[in-house]
């Protein structure tokens, strides 16, 4: 169908429209150059020292911590404001810091549906999940201790840490390091094109300015 469609756009002289023609380099500019760039990573290489040696200068970044939520959810169409939230998260905090059953909390203030059922718990996060300002805040802190209401959009969260800070899984850290080292080549291998196009455009214009005088 594709190609009888095709055949008749051509006999009426759609591909010849400017607006088909742009589009159409457009296209093959963004295939030319994502194929290219497969072709570039199939040839980045990472030894098994560069890897040793940027996990240990970013071992922060490659951090988890398990911890459980009690999600309180400003919604103003049901007339609960932020401040409302805030003061219900407070009143949380503080039944929780008491001593109060943790699970029962869950099941009675939770907004978070996905893991109300099993006690808030949300598992292992990665660092970079709940963002900086959280992430500085959770992971120096240990096992069985609660945070403060945390502001999130839509509403605030109290996180209970389950599993203080680690290093996430071996064979997931390796995977995780090598492609971050990949990304930063490949950028830095289009940095130096794009620097070497500056330079290209500035002959250019300098062969034009000399010319002209």
């Amino acid at each position: 169908n594709q190609k009888l469609l095709y055949m008749e756009a051509v006999k009426k002289g759609i591909d010849k429209r400017e607006d088909v023609i742009e589009k159409t380099e457009n296209f093959k500019k963004q295939l030319v150059g994502k194929t290219f760039g497969q072709e570039i990573l199939k040839e980045i290489r990472v030894s098994d020292k560069e890897i040793d040696d940027y996990y240990n200068s970013h071992k922060e970044d490659y951090e988890q911590i398990n911890v459980s939520d009690i999600y309180i959810k400003a919604d103003p169409t049901k007339g609960i404001t932020k401040a409302d939230a805030l003061a219900r998260a407070r009143e949380v905090y503080d039944k929780s810091k008491a001593g109060e059953d943790w699970n029962k909390l869950v099941m009675q203030y939770s907004d978070d549906e996905r893991t109300k059922e099993r006690g808030g718990s949300r598992g292992y996060v990665q660092r970079g999940e709940f963002g900086p300002d959280i992430d500085a805040k959770i992971f120096p802190m240990k096992k069985g201790e609660i945070t403060v209401p945390l502001e999130v959009s839509g509403g605030y969260f109290i996180l209970k840490i389950n599993e203080g800070s680690a290093p996430i899984p071996e064979g997931q850290l390796k995977r995780r390091v090598e492609s971050q080292i990949i990304n930063e080549k490949l950028v830095e291998y289009v940095n130096g094109l794009r620097d070497e196009a500056k330079v290209e455009v500035y002959r250019d214009r300098l062969e034009e300015s000399t010319k002209s005088e």
